[in-house]
């Protein structure tokens, strides 16, 4: 099985091509701490347009470890994938 490597433009035709219930897209970037992750975000985004951009650092705290994923899709996951 041989790694498939895209540009971002390339990547963000084809995830605007599946197929989708609703205008929405929502594309989730993972990685270790220092791994690139904002920056591959900010260039993703400029490629994409019109994009909202949510960093799970908005919503993680220490103080909080066991909730903070309730909160992420609270408040920002379920309005956005309702179109809010």
């Amino acid at each position: 099985m041989g790694e498939r490597l895209y540009s971002l433009a390339a990547l963000a035709r084809e995830i605007r091509a599946r197929p989708s219930p609703t205008p929405t897209r929502l594309v989730a970037i993972d990685g270790c701490g220092g791994a690139g992750k904002s920056t591959l975000t900010q260039a993703f985004a400029a490629v994409c347009g019109d994009v909202l951009v949510v960093r799970v650092d908005d919503f993680l705290s220490r103080h909080d470890l066991d909730r903070w994923w309730d909160r992420l899709g609270r408040e920002a996951l379920r309005p956005v994938l309702a179109g809010g």
